[in-house]
C-alpha cells in the first residue's frame, strides 16, 4: 500500500495581533492623512501613509450620510489585512467609520507603509467624504 501525503500551501500573510475597536476621541498627536474625496457606487479610493512603529492609530472615515454605505479596509505593512469595516462597526450607524487600532500584546503597531481602501459599497449618486488617519 502506497500512501501519498500532500501539504496544502499556507498563506504568507501573518496572523494579526491588532485590536480594532471603536475610537473615543483622538489620542494620537500626529495627523498622517487629511483628505477630502468623493466616491460613487462600486468605486474605490486608495490612500497610503508611512507611519512609524506607534502604540495606536486612529482612522476616521466620515461621509455624514448613513443612507449611503462606504467600507474601509486597512492593509498593514506586514501584510495583515483588516476589514472591510462598515458604518456600524464602530458601534453607531451615522455615516462614519471611526476606529482605534492597537496591538493585543501591548507592543507598537508595525512601522512602514500602511494602505487604506475606501469603497463605495452602496452609493446613490456621488458621496463626498473626509478621511483622516492619526498616529
Amino acid at each position: 500500500m502506497v500512501m501519498l501525503l500532500f501539504a496544502l500551501p499556507v498563506s504568507a500573510q501573518e496572523e494579526s495581533t491588532s485590536i480594532v475597536k471603536p475610537a473615543s476621541g483622538i489620542s494620537p498627536t500626529n495627523i498622517g492623512i487629511d483628505a477630502v474625496g468623493s466616491i460613487t457606487q462600486e468605486e474605490t479610493g486608495w490612500y497610503q501613509q508611512d507611519i512609524p512603529s506607534v502604540p495606536e492609530i486612529v482612522v476616521d472615515l466620515n461621509w455624514y450620510n448613513p443612507s449611503n454605505s462606504l467600507t474601509l479596509t486597512i492593509y498593514q505593512p506586514d501584510g495583515v489585512v483588516l476589514g472591510p469595516y462598515h458604518d456600524a462597526d464602530d458601534g453607531i450607524t451615522n455615516g462614519r467609520i471611526y476606529l482605534s487600532l492597537t496591538d493585543s500584546n501591548g507592543e507598537n503597531l508595525p512601522g512602514g507603509t500602511w494602505m487604506f481602501k475606501v469603497y463605495g459599497e452602496k452609493v446613490q449618486g456621488t458621496q463626498n467624504y473626509e478621511f483622516n488617519v492619526y498616529y
